[in-house]
């Protein structure tokens, strides 16, 4: 069910695959790693099929070198990024000025200056690893250095000071809530191998909002750095739905869809008497935001209906009380386990705050929300892997996929 979902699909790790074998007899899928690769025959030379659009390439180099920016990787393997484009594409792009491009922006902020190639040492980014053990992020297996049957502090290395949301959850705590967590299988209760900090990337915003009546308000607001929804409070800390999708949309398509998640079920006949659009421009609304998997619709009778596809939990501007009633305290501190990379971009969250109010932007911070990874190991030897808040104590299921996804 998770891969129909087309948002659990875009939160998947940049270079990961699903690739799917359709049978009349079996249907399969396997979920592969995959990475650029210059082809290594010898006295071949490979030729684009398409003439090729150079801004445009230039603007896919950019967004590879930014990945790999955002994994902390070397200059080197950035540098390797133009090279291929150059060679495959007949291109002659500068490392060093699209690099310089990426500065303007306010995108790529490297302490090292970039050095001509003849150097003998590449230039490496000047940013804090997540862990400076070679095993890293990358391994699937990352906890074979603690014993079995054995609770005991996570001996990550600490890395550096980073904001941090101030949790309620203690370790002492958590070990209780894992114990109580235990699946009996043949009257054998399950060990905790290993309970361990995680931290999960927000980007936190600072901005002018301006209201159309009265004086301007400085607030923040929080934004889901894997995702792109916002952090909301209804009850607990949880996260809008489809929020991430309606900011992206052109005006048109985003009006249409505000008009069928707030009119329930409409049909083509509603839809023309109460929005006054033509057959047309009805048809192509819906067409993009049915490719967009947001909508989708059915026969009722002798007309179609239109409904929204997912169950939209958003707010309206600012000032909604979901987004107002919550209020989180940040205390910097040394983080000592594992921290997940952050994917939004600057352009996504400047997008996603356009589209609640006029506002000005003035400040971003990275901070991050601690959760706790508990894994569990049967008689057998299986291992089982729960995530918890650091708040309630409470699974958290949806965080689950996207943590050990990246784990």
């Amino acid at each position: 069910n998770k891969l129909s979902d087309f948002r659990f699909i875009r939160s998947l790790p940049i270079g990961s695959a699903i690739i799917g074998d359709k049978e009349e007899s079996t249907s399969r899928a396997f979920l592969i790693s995959v990475r650029p690769r210059i082809s290594q025959h010898e006295g071949r030379e490979r030729q684009p099929m398409l003439e090729i659009d150079p801004e445009l390439m230039k603007t896919n180099v950019k967004n590879l070198i930014l990945e790999k920016y955002r994994q902390k990787r070397p200059l080197a393997e950035m540098e390797e990024v133009v090279n291929i484009a150059n060679q495959e594409y007949k291109l002659k792009f500068s490392f060093e000025d699209i690099i310089e491009e990426l500065r303007l922006d306010g995108e790529f902020d490297a302490k090292e200056e970039v050095k001509p190639k003849s150097l003998p040492k590449p230039v490496v980014l000047d940013i804090p690893m997540i862990d400076e053990e070679e095993d890293s992020l990358e391994e699937v297996e990352l906890f074979e250095e603690y014993e079995a049957q054995e609770i005991g502090e996570a001996k990550f290395k600490g890395i550096r000071i980073a904001p941090i949301i101030s949790a309620e959850i203690s370790y002492d705590e958590m070990k209780e809530i894992a114990s109580k967590n235990k699946k009996k299988i043949s009257f054998r209760s399950e060990e905790i191998k290993g309970i361990y900090p995680i931290y999960y990337p927000l980007t936190m915003v600072f901005f002018d909002y301006m209201p159309k009546k009265g004086s301007y308000k400085s607030m923040s607001c929080f934004f889901d750095g894997i995702t792109g929804e916002l952090l909301i409070w209804d009850g607990k800390i949880s996260r809008t739905v489809g929020f991430s999708e309606i900011y992206k949309l052109k005006p048109d398509d985003k009006w249409f869809l505000d008009y069928l998640i707030d009119r329930e079920n409409p049909t083509l006949s509603d839809i023309k008497k109460e929005t006054g659009l033509t057959p047309r421009k009805t048809h192509s609304l819906i067409s993009s935001l049915e490719s967009k998997g947001l909508i989708e619709y059915k026969q009722d009778g002798g007309n179609l209906s239109v409904r929204p596809k997912i169950k939209f939990k958003l707010v309206r501007g600012f000032e909604d009380k979901k987004l107002k009633k919550l209020n989180l305290s940040l205390n910097s501190k040394e983080i000592s386990g594992k921290v997940i990379d952050s994917l939004i971009s600057k352009n996504d969250v400047s997008k996603g705050i356009e589209s609640l109010g006029n506002a000005k932007i003035w400040r971003t911070e990275e901070v991050y929300l601690p959760y706790w990874l508990v894994v569990y190991q049967n008689s057998k030897g299986k291992e089982r892997r729960e995530v918890f808040d650091a708040f309630r104590g409470k699974k958290d299921e949806h965080i689950r996929d996207i943590v050990l996804l990246r784990l």
